[in-house]
């Protein structure tokens, strides 16, 4: 891959009306410690992929407060999140009365959405065993 192609994902942004409210969602349900940066929470998640530039390749995910409050049941982002252990986290998700709904396994690996209190739907992939 050159130089002057994208090199993966710099970021994943949401709006939300409660911006507190869906860092602590967040915080408790996927584990995510989201810093309050100004207007914004968010946090850096390093990957494991590549080392561009001499340092650890990461995307960040942030959540921004809305400007005005966003149209009822109108969500047109998903974020997708790696995750090590499906299972485990979707029962604790179910535990907690977080809707999910598990899709077909697909060679590249195990996906189930979930859904936040802001109504977003967020993908949870577990990539197949490494062979």
């Amino acid at each position: 891959m050159s130089d002057d192609t994208v090199q993966g994902l710099g970021g994943a942004f949401l709006y939300v009306d409660d911006l507190d409210g869906a860092a602590a969602w967040y915080r408790q349900h996927l584990g995510l410690e989201l810093q309050s940066w100004g207007d914004s929470r968010g946090t850096v998640l390093p990957s494991m992929d590549r080392q561009p530039a001499g340092r650890m390749a990461s995307t960040t995910f942030a959540l921004f407060q809305a400007e005005k409050p966003l149209p009822e049941g109108v969500r047109t982002g998903r974020v997708n999140f790696r995750v090590r252990d499906l299972d485990g986290l979707v029962a604790r998700l179910q535990d907690a009365g977080v809707r999910t709904e598990a899709l077909e396994d697909e060679s590249f690996g195990r996906f189930v959405w979930a859904w936040d209190p802001e109504g977003n739907k967020v993908e949870l992939w577990e990539p197949p065993p490494a062979e």
